[in-house]
């Protein structure tokens, strides 16, 4: 609180209590008119108390110290802060009855939508046919890496947004786990990094990659890798 507040809280509390006292010695009719009969009666009592009291006070010290602190008492009383007063919210608590709706910032913001993904079945027969269209072009072996793979799959709008390592743990839920080390193309462009190639399905499957019969209708999204 700013210095001084104690001396204003005093100061203030006793011009409203000199404004209710004034309104007390003055009543007013229903029409806000002065009603002077009262208005008098009262004004005279109000100056036959005011005069006693003076008088106990000259004959006992005690009436003028116990007047001093009642008026300072009721000063003080009077001159109590009003308490800030928040502002109002818009109709509260459904002023008329209505309920007031509460923007929430989450449903701003759309969720982002799940990354399409194959069957375990269909990813397993995908990257089946990888390997064997693979093994058609280089000598048999059919190496294809999990990193090509996954390209594939996501240029048909498969596992967008998915990395390697998402896109392993689906192929290894799949049944077809990826080799650590698989290595295709040679000198410079020799890359090395888990995938699949012939031998290695044909441990899990227990027989070699084969790719649809001709003529057959293809449900996978599978090219050349």
């Amino acid at each position: 609180m700013k210095p001084g507040w104690r001396i204003r809280r005093l100061t203030d509390g006793s011009a409203t209590v000199t404004r209710r006292l004034g309104r007390s010695f003055v009543p007013l009719d229903a029409d806000g008119e002065t009603r002077l009969i009262a208005s008098g009666i009262r004004i005279g009592a109000g100056l036959l108390l005011g005069n006693g009291l003076l008088t106990l006070a000259h004959q006992s010290p005690a009436w003028l110290i116990g007047g001093t602190c009642t008026w300072c008492w009721a000063a003080w009383r009077a001159g109590a802060p009003t308490p800030a007063v928040a502002p109002q919210q818009a109709d509260e608590d459904g002023r008329d009855g209505e309920d007031v709706a509460v923007d929430d910032p989450g449903d701003d913001v759309e969720a982002e939508p799940e990354p399409l993904t194959l069957a375990p079945a269909l990813l397993a027969d995908s990257i089946e046919h990888m390997v064997a269209t693979r093994a058609q072009s280089d000598g048999g072996a059919g190496n294809v890496l999990l990193a090509e793979a996954l390209a594939v799959l996501q240029r048909h709008g498969w596992y967008q947004g998915c990395d390697s390592r998402a896109f392993g743990a689906a192929v290894r839920a799949a049944g077809v786990p990826p080799k650590p080390s698989v290595a295709v193309g040679s000198g410079a462009d020799r890359k090395t990094s888990p995938g699949w190639s012939v031998a290695h399905l044909q441990q899990v499957f227990g027989r070699p990659p084969s790719l649809p019969p001709q003529g057959a209708v293809d449900r996978t999204p599978v090219e050349a890798a």
